[in-house]
């Protein structure tokens, strides 16, 4: 293989599929406890309301499907905030009356609620039901997307005993049967990316369906046309490309930056920049405590080393040090730059789409720095609903001024964050003059 081979399947990494954007609103659905006590509460207190969503949705409650379901697993788990959570949906809660950020504690408890529900009603044909149900709380809890007493999670490992979950939000997996214990990491890492962006973003997208590659295409990682994520087994050892590649149709659905140019670098750092707070969060790091690298090892993996055996630990891109993030005989050298002096207009790469990212990664990260990943992330993302699809550096870094005046003040220590670290990066701050 020559370098420039190498040097491609590191782009590949990266390839996007042509993701097209999803229109459809996803709305979850409505189940009720099947609890006797508890539907019995609904029943009651409740029944006018129900029967308006019924109509309004024309859709089938299916109570005594839901009466039949042995979900005694759960008991003692309906309480509280997942509790509140799935009556919120039930009785319809709007946010007219509602703050803005208890609007949002009602969406996170109500997809907290429904991610139980789901664990109660998906099951696999010929799987015991109370084995299923088990392994698929398991799987959420794993995955963070819920907190179960450890007692309660020790006692539904037991009952799992060792069966597969059968994963929500349409998520399927479609992989050998010698690989289900890596898929089951992989669609923990999306199940978890997809919430956090789902929350950031205010959106309800689902989880993605996770497929295994092509034989001859297992040093790749991405999503195809039809929003499905294609992934090798290995890329349990890599939580990061599941990460970045969960990102991709959020920006899609926002600026949907044209994917050339500058543009397209734009939509990659905004991959890469998200990709590393679903980490730092994950993970529980601050932006000091944080590594800023996207995929470590992901250089020996594409080497074709056994990623799970390799003491090297270089990674595919720095966010903190572009272009240093590797320096392989085999791959080559990384070559992105961190200032727009450097900046290279690839042909090779849709005009630099995956090299000149590093620029704008530098600037999140310097901001990053000085005022903390969680309002960096927030700024990042209230500038991004300002662009379009034409919009270039320029337009990010004023945009992300802006938002950052409008969220802190202006002349603010964290709009000044903003200004200063864009300026490190060589890209003008101030707007362009449109055109008359």
């Amino acid at each position: 293989m020559s370098i420039l081979q190498a040097i491609w399947r590191i782009y590949n990494l990266y390839r996007q599929s042509g993701m097209s954007p999803d229109d459809k609103k996803i709305e979850l659905e409505r189940e009720r406890l099947s609890q006797e006590k508890e539907l019995k509460v609904l029943e009651l207190e409740h029944a006018e309301k129900l029967k308006e969503l019924e109509l309004a949705h024309e859709k089938d409650l299916k109570i005594k499907e839901l009466e039949n379901q042995n979900v005694q697993l759960l008991k003692g788990q309906w309480t509280g905030p997942v509790f509140a959570a799935v009556l919120a949906g039930v009785i319809g809660i709007g946010s007219t009356f509602l703050s803005g950020y208890q609007t949002r504690e009602i969406e996170r408890q109500k997809q907290e609620g429904t991610i139980l529900l789901e664990a109660i009603k998906t099951t696999d044909t010929g799987t015991n039901k109370e084995q299923q149900t088990a392994a698929n709380l398991v799987f959420f809890a794993d995955a963070g997307l819920v907190n179960i007493p450890k007692e309660k999670l020790e006692t539904l490992r037991t009952k799992a005993d060792g069966a597969l979950p059968s994963l929500s939000a349409g998520n399927s997996v479609n992989q050998p049967k010698e690989n289900s214990k890596a898929y089951r990491k992989i669609a923990q890492d999306l199940t978890y990316a997809v919430k956090y962006l789902n929350l950031l973003f205010e959106m309800r997208l689902d989880v993605p369906n996770i497929l295994s590659p092509d034989i001859t295409d297992t040093r790749n990682a991405y999503t195809d046309s039809q929003n499905q994520y294609i992934a090798p087994a290995d890329v349990q050892y890599l939580p990061d490309l599941t990460y970045f590649n969960a990102v991709h149709r959020y920006i899609r659905k926002t600026a949907n930056l044209r994917y050339y140019g500058q543009q397209g670098a734009l939509h990659q750092s905004y991959t890469y920049v998200f990709a590393s707070l679903i980490k730092q969060k994950r993970l529980n790091q601050t932006a000091l405590t944080a590594d800023w690298t996207i995929g470590p090892k992901g250089i020996a993996w594409v080497r074709g080393e056994d990623i799970s055996t390799t003491k090297r630990n270089e990674p595919i891109l720095s966010l903190k040090s572009p272009g240093t993030a590797y320096d392989d005989p085999v791959v080559g050298k990384d070559p992105q730059p961190a200032h727009m002096k450097d900046y290279f207009n690839d042909p090779l790469d849709g005009g630099g789409v995956h090299i000149n990212c590093g620029i704008p990664n530098k600037a999140f990260y310097e901001t990053a720095m000085v005022i903390g990943s969680e309002k960096a992330g927030k700024i990042c993302y209230k500038g991004l609903l300002k662009l379009h699809q034409d919009s270039d550096f320029n337009a990010a870094a004023v945009s992300t001024i802006e938002a950052s005046g409008e969220l802190h003040g202006v002349k603010s220590v964290e709009q000044n964050a903003v200004i200063n670290a864009w300026t490190s990066v060589g890209v003008s701050t101030v707007a362009k003059a449109k055109p008359k």
